[in-house]
């Protein structure tokens, strides 16, 4: 039913559209228009007429063969006049000519001192009239004589244009010339005029409508010493225009002028003045034209049915064909948590799921019907995997995957290939055994500072109690350096223990200045051990509510990953500047070391899982980092310089 409806629809736009094409070649309206303009004159329309009795039409006496006065008779004639006058016959009033200045033509319609004239579509006076459904179209171009060599718009260089006083296409016809270049204009009162000072050597060309230029070179009989300068100037409609606010005699001309164009009385009339009917009457092209475009469209849903016929086969075909396949999609789609794939004999792919698709990166599956050999990444693994099959993982551009390979029941010869991304599942796997590690070197960290503790508070008391009996200067500075070297020991077994503590996950209140001492102290075996120098810029009032593990894991492991960079490249005059800040309500913590730098082409990879480019390293550090971040909403960015140095900016925020 609804391929029913949507069929007849399909078909009545096609009407509706084809007969608006018509409508528009051969009235130039819209077919909106076309049914408004259909209809008889209103009540109103025709009590307007009747008031008025006399319509006066504003005419241009200087515009042959389209108006002009008739120096004999007095009377205007032209084309126009006489299109005005079987548009005065069609509508039963009476239509007086009356000529006018062009130039104030636009004044004269806004005054009502006429009620309505035949201007160009855009006058560049739109708040002064409208203008009706298009009459005629008119071009201009640009003439010389041929004597004069000119053949380009350049060519005019410091050169003098003759133009018609108060052409609305002014503007127009003076953008043809090029940006900077100087022409001299000429007003004259008449195209006739124009010619005769363009005959007379007094200016150099003359624009204006082609068809008056024409008209009147024919008059003079100059039209083989005239030719036309590169292409048309204009194409613009001419269209009749009334007073703005004249809505009703907009409205009666609009349909008047239909019923004309119905009549051909244009095309007469432009007969008769010009001798053809074909350049200017708009709408004048071939209603053929509209027929074929009808049977282009009623073949069109031919075809369209036809192909609807062959593609119900074509369903029913694949349809069978899915039954055969019934038992191999079912399991694809049990396993749609894994790439999925059917493999013939030929080691060919047939089949794979939507997600072995985007794990392949091609969602189109054009590997699909082509050889396990044409996707690399496939390949690689299978290959892997029919080396050692018994390997539970195989590692591909730093990412893990399990893969079994097993046989189809329906089809001895196919196998059912099952592919897995185990990477996250792996680094859980790792980062699990390293916390465990972890929880073991803090018990032991606690046992052995307990078990030092105790030695080392003997120490402490019996120095106390040989204080009494130093009878030198030497024995009490010697009971200084052992209270000394007891008080360091004393503060090392607190950070230690300190660290060694697992950190509530919640935020809590710290000194970020005090808790990076303790990092620092900390690390500072590593530092000493490579000759890395390192300072700490953070002010000692910087109290803040952070997750004080995500601090420790960031901290080690960027000081680390310094210490790392200086040992792979031999260096020993490291320099590590830490340094923290409270900035629009984040921490912000700056690791900049004086190393060897990171290659650019690195540096959008140093953050994913197992990338490294040490010889010992794991590629998890960084990795452990931004992860740590993600888990509350920080982030972290580096810039790096070869040969100059790297700085690690992290961002933490701060709870309230």
């Amino acid at each position: 039913m609804l391929k029913t409806f949507a069929k007849f629809i399909f078909a009545v736009l096609l009407v509706v559209v084809s007969i608006g094409l018509i409508v528009e070649m051969k009235y130039s309206i819209l077919l909106t228009e076309y049914l408004a303009y259909s209809v008889p004159l209103t009540r109103e329309e025709k009590q307007y007429l009747k008031e008025k009795e006399v319509l006066i039409y504003g005419v241009d006496g200087e515009a042959a063969p389209f108006s002009f006065v008739n120096e004999e008779t007095g009377q205007c004639e032209g084309l126009i006049v006489d299109y005005i006058s079987a548009l005065s016959l069609e509508l039963g009033t009476e239509i007086q000519c009356r000529t006018v200045s062009q130039s104030g033509i636009l004044d004269d319609l806004a005054e009502r001192e006429i009620d309505l004239t035949d201007l160009f579509e855009d006058s560049g006076g739109a708040h002064k009239y409208v203008s009706t459904q298009t009459l005629y179209k008119l071009e201009g171009v640009l003439v010389t004589k041929y004597a004069d060599g000119i053949t380009k718009y350049r060519d005019l260089q410091d050169k003098t244009l003759a133009l018609v006083e108060g052409d609305f296409l002014e503007d127009q016809i003076l953008k043809i010339f090029p940006k900077g270049q100087s022409v001299g204009i000429r007003y004259v009162e008449s195209v006739e005029e124009g010619l005769e000072l363009l005959m007379d050597g007094r200016v150099d060309a003359l624009a204006a409508n082609e068809m008056v230029i024409d008209y009147y070179a024919k008059e003079m009989q100059i039209e083989n010493d005239l030719k036309q300068v590169e292409g048309k100037i204009y194409k613009e409609n001419v269209t009749l225009a009334v007073n703005i606010y004249d809505t009703r005699l907009y409205n009666i001309l609009n349909k008047a002028v239909l019923r004309l164009k119905k009549k051909s009385i244009f095309g007469e009339a432009q007969e008769k003045w010009l001798g053809t009917s074909a350049p200017m009457v708009t709408g004048s092209t071939s209603v053929k034209w509209a027929q074929w475009i009808i049977l282009f469209c009623v073949g069109t849903v031919v075809i369209l049915m036809v192909w609807e016929s062959v593609l119900n086969r074509r369903i029913d075909q694949k349809t069978r064909e899915i039954k055969i396949e019934k038992n191999n999609l079912q399991t694809i789609i049990d396993n749609i948590s894994a790439l999925v794939a059917v493999i013939n004999g030929s080691d060919e792919i047939t089949q794979c799921n939507d997600y072995g698709k985007v794990l392949l990166n091609d969602t189109q599956g054009s590997f699909i019907g082509c050889g396990i050999g044409t996707v690399a990444m496939l390949k690689d693994l299978y290959d892997m995997y029919r080396k050692d099959p018994d390997e539970p993982y195989y590692c591909y551009e730093g990412r893990y995957y399990s893969i079994s390979v097993s046989a189809l029941s329906s089809v001895k010869a196919n196998r059912l290939l099952m592919m897995e991304d185990c990477t996250e599942k792996t680094i859980a796997e790792r980062k699990l055994r390293q916390e465990s590690k972890m929880i073991a070197v803090g018990q032991l960290s606690a046992g052995l500072a307990h078990e030092i503790r105790n030695p080392l508070g003997l120490i402490k008391n019996y120095s106390y109690i040989l204080r009494d009996y130093a009878t030198d200067d030497m024995a009490g500075h010697s009971l200084d350096v052992i209270k000394d070297s007891a008080n360091r020991i004393d503060s090392l077994i607190e950070n230690l223990l300190s660290f060694s503590r697992l950190s509530n996950v919640t935020p809590v209140v710290l000194s970020v200045e005090k808790l990076l001492r303790n990092i620092i102290e900390l690390e500072k075996k590593k530092l000493e051990k490579q000759q890395v120098a390192i300072s700490l810029a953070c002010p000692k009032n910087l109290i803040l509510s952070l997750r004080e593990e995500t601090i420790k894991i960031v901290s080690f492991n960027l000081i680390d990953n310094a210490i790392e960079a200086f040992r792979e490249a031999d260096r020993f005059d490291g320099k590590l500047n830490f340094s923290a800040k409270l900035e629009e309500g984040m921490l912000r913590l700056d690791v900049e070391d004086n190393g060897p730098g990171i290659p650019e082409e690195l540096i959008e990879n140093i953050f994913n899982p197992f990338f490294t480019t040490k010889d010992t390293g794991t590629g998890l550090g960084l990795y452990i980092v931004n992860s740590e971040l993600e888990k509350v909403n920080g982030q972290i960015s580096v810039k790096s310089s070869l040969g100059i140095g790297s700085v690690f900016t992290v961002k933490i925020p701060v709870k309230a």
